[in-house]
């Protein structure tokens, strides 16, 4: 009986020990080493219907750019691209697929990579535009991207779509 209650107390701190690291924010902004930041934050370039533009010679293969994008309602949005050295566009809306939701689920360039301010955890540029489901920017899948001559375009209707992610996250 005694051995029972021993496991059963084990699995239940295990349990709440697994919670604590996953769903309490981390902000430990003293404690991580500050870099020279090579990211970019600009406002979105947008066309004659209002889509975004996102091109080609704007952005870098070593380093984010932000894209902050108003709506028609005036709500903030956050997109985070990169170029890869075939000179593709990778692009994710800026909050994290697991922490969306929490004010601080939204990704900075720190130390070379990509810190999502909720749980801390940290990723590579590669993680942008990935469907994994994890931990990493939101997904914005290629259906909803159109090539343009120098670059892509997102229209303005999937953004408003979509704004509803960015409720709750606070401007950052």
């Amino acid at each position: 009986m005694k051995n029972k209650i021993l496991i059963i107390a084990t699995i239940v701190i295990v349990i709440i020990a697994v919670c604590i690291i996953v769903f309490i924010p981390k902000n430990n902004d003293s404690e991580v080493k500050k870099t020279s930041s090579t990211a970019k934050k600009v406002d979105a370039d947008l066309n004659e219907n209002g889509d975004v533009e996102v091109l080609l010679d704007k952005l870098d293969t070593t380093s984010p750019t932000f894209i902050t994008y108003t709506t028609e309602k005036g709500n903030k949005m956050e997109l985070v691209a990169v170029k890869d050295s075939s000179n593709n566009i990778d692009i994710a809306f800026n909050t994290c697929q697991v922490c969306n939701g929490s004010p601080k689920a939204y990704f900075i360039w720190q130390n070379n990579e990509l810190l999502c301010k909720n749980c801390g955890n940290t990723f590579s540029l590669k993680t942008i535009g990935q469907s994994s489901g994890r931990c990493n920017p939101m997904t914005i899948s290629d259906s909803e991207v159109t090539k343009i001559k120098n670059g892509i375009q997102i229209s303005k209707v999937f953004l408003s779509e979509n704004e509803n992610l960015f409720t709750g996250v606070e401007e950052h």
